[in-house]
């Protein structure tokens, strides 16, 4: 798939102090993805179809993910019970925003595992990531 293909499956969101990298429908399609910028923290935040067992409202501790090439990286998360049916939204704090952005511009996909599986969607592209970058300051 050409890069300005895949670029245009994510929509870059400015905004003042803060700014959002988003593929997908978030709390729509399974492989939806939400990277959130402010105040020099960057999340990512992924959408399941239900919560785990024992889940049916609030919030929960769970783990997210993220394989960057043969490395993967795991982060503490929250999920939060969003909508009818049970939706739960997986937000993370990623650690060290400059050098997590970087790596992603290294592979060609975006992968993730939650709890309720893996979630795949192809990267923005280095120019997205740059402009993303220069909204959120790293």
């Amino acid at each position: 798939m050409p890069a300005s293909a895949v670029a245009a499956g994510w929509t870059l969101e400015p905004g003042a102090n803060a700014a959002a990298l988003v593929f997908g429908t978030p709390g729509g399609d399974r492989d939806a993805f939400r990277f959130d910028c402010s105040g020099g923290m960057l999340s990512l935040s992924t959408w399941a179809g239900s919560p785990p067992r024992g889940v049916s409202s609030g919030t929960f501790p769970t783990e997210l993910s993220v394989f960057l090439g043969r490395t993967e990286q795991a982060f503490a998360a929250t999920g939060r019970v969003t909508g009818p049916g049970g939706t739960s939204r997986i937000d993370a704090r990623i650690v060290d925003p400059a050098a997590f952005l970087t790596a992603l511009d290294r592979v060609p996909r975006l992968t993730t595992v939650i709890f309720a599986g893996r979630r795949m969607a192809p990267v923005p592209g280095a120019a997205r990531t740059a402009d993303f970058r220069k909204a959120c300051g790293f």
